[in-house]
């Protein structure tokens, strides 16, 4: 019976050997296949995670009788451009956060796929899940690097529906609405406008109920914004 390092490592090589992985790099410390690009980069986590045997519902009426490597893949995109300014920012003012974020994400659910895939260590059932595994993935990898070439793409995805639908007053975090209000700078400049009304909506909501992420940072969306809509305009001239 292999351990689940061991057995993740199985995967992984026989991933790297798929078509549709052409140019992802596998990152141990990261547990993730990543595809740099001239503006960012792609990537597909599996999160991967040992359950206990004592853990797991059988779907049949055999006991599971060995421990599970689980496997969550998640596929994303990086753009550099609407990240790396608030990044400097932030970190200007003390406040903690990473510069290695996505600017998208295409989740397996959200695509129609299972969204763990459970692999005994015993190997018992390795083929089957791992037929399924490379299923998702593949799909995953074809949707993140085909739906989210552009920033023009990314933003008819992701911005444009908050014309139609205000965002969830439950949505975790606050930098996104810069990130979100950049890109409408960067490449719908006529309807910034109309999306900030929206996003300051969005802010009081978070206000009111007090979100961690933004009290810490309230007192710098003026600076925030000033500075979004400095570095859009500066990118937008460069890009036309």
């Amino acid at each position: 019976m292999l351990n689940s390092r061991e057995l993740l490592a199985e995967i992984v090589e026989k991933l790297s050997d798929e078509p549709f992985m052409e140019g992802f790099k596998y990152l141990k410390s990261k547990r993730a296949f990543k595809l740099k690009t001239t503006d960012g980069w792609y990537m597909i986590d599996l999160f991967p995670s040992r359950v206990p045997s004592w853990q797991v519902v059988s779907t049949s009426d055999k006991e599971v009788m060995t421990d599970i490597l689980s496997i969550e893949p998640i596929a994303s995109r990086r753009f550099n451009l609407i990240m790396d300014w608030l990044y400097k920012l932030l970190v200007k003012h003390g406040i903690d956060r990473t510069n290695d974020c996505a600017s998208a994400w295409c989740k397996a659910k959200e695509h129609g796929y299972d969204s763990d895939y459970l692999f005994g260590l015993d190997k018992c059932n390795f083929e089957q899940e791992y037929n399924r595994l490379r299923t998702c993935i593949s799909g995953l990898a074809r949707s993140i690097t085909t739906e989210y070439i552009t920033l023009e793409q990314l933003y008819k995805k992701t911005v444009y529906p908050f014309f139609k639908q205000d965002p969830d007053p439950y949505k975790n975090g606050f930098d996104w609405v810069f990130e979100d209000l950049y890109l409408s700078r960067l490449v719908d400049i006529d309807n910034y406008n109309n999306l900030k009304k929206i996003m300051m909506r969005h802010l009081d909501e978070l206000k009111k109920r007090g979100e961690p992420n933004y009290i810490k940072a309230e007192h710098l969306i003026p600076e925030i914004i000033e500075a979004l809509e400095r570095e859009a305009d500066i990118a937008r001239k460069k890009r036309n």
